[in-house]
């Protein structure tokens, strides 16, 4: 679905048992993420360059098996759930969502962290109290106010 006009995929929410990849990067019209929350077994959720993506909608949370959430360049993207624990979740990359100002808790899990280039302006304490966080990246983010202590794990601090 890479590179569509599509504004909306489906009505709903499908039984999409056997997804494990939705890959729907540079939809630059999609206004609103799929509602997949029936894809018990979705792995990995690819929007990059979904320009027109505001939010992020709260039934994410019902994807237990999601590991990796790639939002990269979601220029309109402003809101990210709060309240939600996705335990599968280790990589997060919502680098360049330049609209994007607070970064709540949504998993202790999360082992590479790329915040780079966005409108963030503090990072959740509770950061430091995450065993898996390895990489965490920050560069660019010129609205950064407050930064916590990091781990003794972190592997790359950029």
């Amino acid at each position: 679905m890479r590179n569509s006009s599509i504004e909306k995929l489906w009505e709903g929410s499908p039984l999409l048992r056997h997804l494990k990849l939705m890959y729907m990067s540079y939809s630059l019209k999609l206004k609103d993420v799929p509602n997949v929350s029936n894809a018990t077994n979705l792995e990995t959720l690819i929007l990059n360059g979904c320009e027109s993506l505001v939010e992020v909608p709260t039934w994410i949370k019902n994807l237990s098996r999601l590991t990796h959430l790639k939002m990269v360049g979601c220029k309109k993207l402003k809101v990210l759930p709060t309240n939600i624990n996705m335990e599968s979740l280790y990589h997060l990359d919502l680098s360049h969502c330049t609209q994007l100002k607070a970064f709540p808790e949504i998993s202790t899990r999360i082992g590479h962290l790329d915040l780079e280039n966005t409108g963030i302006e503090e990072v959740p304490s509770s950061i430091k109290s995450w065993p898996d966080l390895a990489k965490l990246s920050m560069r660019g983010c010129k609205s950064l106010r407050m930064f916590p202590d990091v781990l003794d794990s972190m592997e790359e601090l950029n």
